[in-house]
């Protein structure tokens, strides 16, 4: 009997001290907490008694966070209610080991706040003026807005203490927005409401554009209210929001490439392009402040980007005073091996003004790259000279280059000029093996004929390939003007040389003999006599005597021979 005795005592220290080890969780008494209000509500359990201790939330609010760590014995929920949460919620945590578990239930009842406020307030908007220390107007310089806000008190119980304060955010501080708020009353009776009158500066620093150039509002402080409720603190916040006016725009944008020019507003598409193209952007900007407000745009700059294009292209204006344009322009080179498709693209226009203000606008555009299965294309014509004159022959240059996606074979360029300039007709050789890529010139040597008209004639230029298949036009002007050498062939101007150094003449007499016969010498510097005059030979006395002799002696001959004639 004894011995019994003994073992059932051991047997029932031994189950006692089995069903001791399973798992239990203290007991939670139910939770009430407001909407916005932090709840935190810990557990504890026993320790397991074979394996590891788990806890787990089997049923709990959604947003609700449950914490345990395995073989822990405590763990804890959090959740804060969300407006409009208000209800009520059952929460059940379970702990277990290997071979036992145990639960906790209890109720969580979510109040609506004892007070509530307006979430946000918003000042300004897209037209909102700043306060401007530089107006010409005193009025203009601070500039204050004011917005009334109700407080109500949802509980069963009086508000009392009712108080705010304001918190700013980044650079928009106490000092420049000058908050201030008045209420009509701080003791509220259960739902009734108070109203708050609150003031706001503009400060002049207040961005007209995010990051990503989006006219907005921003958020520049939070006002927190609060109060008493049967000796419970209350809370609730509001969100201040302020938009003011963008001085900084776009006047024109265009691109021009090829024959093309197109202007570029956002959302546009670019059409037309081919691969190799160069888009020049021509962009005026514009500071849209007026000269009684006197404000500048500091480091005005704009971007042209088209990522998958590799187009990244700024233009830098500088600062632009109050009511200034300015134009500049850039040059965006389409890669040579672009494939046909739709390329997506921003202009980021950006300055920040005097008092630190963010202005700007963005403008998203579209390239259409059109890339042909097959295309030939001109890529440029050049002839020297363009103006011909006397010459002879003019030479053109065409370079061309296969932008379409297939390789080609049997291309040709074929040439000809215009109406007195028509006999110029010829084809280029053939060109094979012109890959998706490829470029190549050809020259042709242009005849000028010796009658060809003053005036200007285009030569026309084609693309063929697969020997007949037209691909591209294009046309280049050759002037011709007036030839004044008289030549077909120019002159070759001589160079010029050197004078060789003249020696200065030496002082010489002059001798005038006057009408009476006497001498008179006169010195002269630097003059040279004129030389005598000398008389021919012809109006001289002894040619005149000669003549006379020779007359004679005609007449004695005559004489004589008539004498021997009337002898006969």
């Amino acid at each position: 009997m004894k011995r019994f005795t003994i073992l059932s005592i051991v047997l029932a220290v031994f189950l006692a001290s089995f069903v001791a080890a399973d798992p239990t969780i203290d007991a939670v008494l139910d939770q009430t907490v407001e909407e916005g209000q932090e709840l935190v509500v810990d557990f504890s359990s026993s320790a397991a008694d074979n394996g590891d201790l788990v806890m787990v939330a089997e049923t709990k609010p959604t947003n609700a966070a449950f914490a345990h760590v395995t073989g822990e014995t405590t763990a804890s929920l959090t959740w804060t209610p969300s407006t409009g949460d208000a209800g009520t919620y059952d929460v059940k945590i379970n702990a277990s080991d290997d071979d036992s578990s145990t639960a906790a239930e209890f109720t969580i009842t979510v109040t609506g706040p004892a007070i509530t406020v307006d979430d946000t307030i918003n000042y300004g908007g897209s037209n909102q003026r700043r306060s401007n220390p530089n107006h010409d107007d005193r009025d203009d310089r601070e500039v204050n807005l004011t917005q009334t806000v109700t407080i109500t008190n949802n509980a069963a119980d009086t508000l009392t203490n009712l108080d705010a304060s304001v918190s700013t955010i980044g650079k928009y501080t106490e000092t420049l927005l000058k908050p201030t708020i008045e209420f009509d009353v701080t003791t509220v009776a259960p739902g009734d409401s108070a109203t708050a009158t609150v003031l706001f500066r503009i400060p002049e620093n207040l961005d007209a554009v995010d990051a990503n150039l989006i006219e907005t509002a921003f958020h520049v402080a939070t006002i927190s209210w609060s109060g008493t409720v049967d000796g419970n603190p209350t809370s609730a916040s509001t969100q201040v929001n302020m938009q003011a006016e963008n001085r900084l725009s776009y006047k024109n944008v265009e691109v021009d490439f090829g024959d093309e020019n197109e202007d570029v507003d956002d959302g546009d598409t670019v059409k037309d392009v081919k691969p190799g193209d160069i888009l020049q952007f021509t962009v005026e900007v514009e500071n849209e402040f007026g000269d009684d407000e006197d404000v500048e745009l500091e480091d005005v700059e704009v971007v042209i980007e088209v990522d998958d294009l590799d187009i990244d292209e700024d233009l830098d204006f500088g600062d632009l005073k109050a009511e200034d344009e300015e134009e500049d322009m850039v040059d965006a080179d389409v890669e040579d091996d672009a494939d046909g498709d739709d390329y997506d693209g921003e202009m980021r226009l950006t300055a920040d003004d005097e008092f630190g203000a963010a202005h700007g606008e963005l403008i998203e555009f579209t390239i259409e790259v059109d890339r042909q299965t097959h295309e030939i294309d001109i890529r440029s014509l050049s002839l020297s000279p363009e103006v011909v004159t006397c010459q002879s022959t003019s030479e053109l240059t065409v370079r061309i280059k296969n932008i379409g996606s297939r390789d080609e074979d049997e291309v040709f360029v074929h040439v000809q000029g215009e109406r007195e300039l028509s006999t110029f007709n010829e084809v280029s050789r053939e060109i094979d093996n012109f890959d998706e890529d490829d470029d190549e010139t050809v020259r042709f040597v242009v005849p000028i004929p010796s009658d060809l008209p003053v005036g200007t004639y285009r030569i026309f230029v084609e693309t063929f390939y697969d020997v007949n298949e037209e691909s591209n036009q294009d046309a280049i002007f050759l002037t011709k003007a007036e030839c004044t050498t008289g030549t077909t062939t120019p002159t070759t101007p001589t160079t010029p040389t050197t004078p060789e150094e003249t020696e200065e003449p030496e002082d010489v007499e002059v001798v005038v003999i006057p009408s009476d016969g006497n001498e008179v010498t006169t010195p002269t510097g630097n003059v040279v006599a004129e030389p005598e005059e000398t008389g021919s030979f012809t109006s001289s006395g002894l040619y005149l005597a000669l003549i006379g002799l020779l007359y004679l002696v005609v007449i004695v001959l005559a004489i004589i021979l008539a004498i021997k004639l009337l002898q006969k």
